[in-house]
């Protein structure tokens, strides 16, 4: 009687469920407090559990929840952002990391061609004296009763030589 239902047709709907056997809820002031009350029926019986929270309680563990997930919230963004950070660190290290990784395997690519196109040309440099030193060798072997064949075939070998000579010497001076 001293209770004071928001709903006006609260009290009268208590009553019919209470009769029909049916579950609801209703809420109320009473001295002051609001108060939830939640009913069901218990089946096979004409009993009901009821269960009634003042508005207060309810409030308190509802700050107390948001206040809890307010901070758990925050700690998880928190270290949510310190591993995308890291995360970041470690990416942007590796990517660094690579790119160095890739220049010098370019570089050491391109040493290594020159290296190969050096040692062909170098090749190809010191082959030419020296063929040219056993061929008028060979010509100068076959031609030894014939002093002017003989003296153009050893100056062609002097010139060979020297130009190999100088070659070696270059290519030494380079090392």
């Amino acid at each position: 009687q001293d209770a004071d239902f928001t709903d006006k047709d609260a009290l009268a709907r208590w009553r019919s469920d209470l009769n029909s056997g049916q579950a609801n809820m209703v809420s109320y002031e009473l001295q002051d407090v609001m108060h939830y009350t939640y009913y069901m029926p218990i089946e096979g019986t004409d009993w009901f559990i009821t269960t009634t929270l003042h508005y207060d309680l309810i409030s308190e563990n509802v700050d107390v929840i948001r206040t809890t997930l307010t901070r758990n919230s925050l700690v998880q963004l928190m270290l949510v952002l310190l591993v995308l950070f890291f995360l970041f660190l470690v990416y942007n290290f590796m990517r660094k990391r690579n790119d160095k990784l890739q220049l010098e395997k370019i570089k050491a690519e391109e040493g290594n061609k020159a290296k190969s196109v050096f040692l062909s040309n170098m090749s190809h440099d010191i082959r030419t004296p020296m063929n040219a030193i056993i061929g008028y060798a060979d010509l100068a072997e076959k031609h030894r009763q014939e002093p002017e064949r003989l003296q153009g075939y050893l100056k062609n070998i002097q010139v060979s030589g020297e130009k190999m000579l100088s070659i070696i010497d270059n290519v030494l001076e380079l090392s």
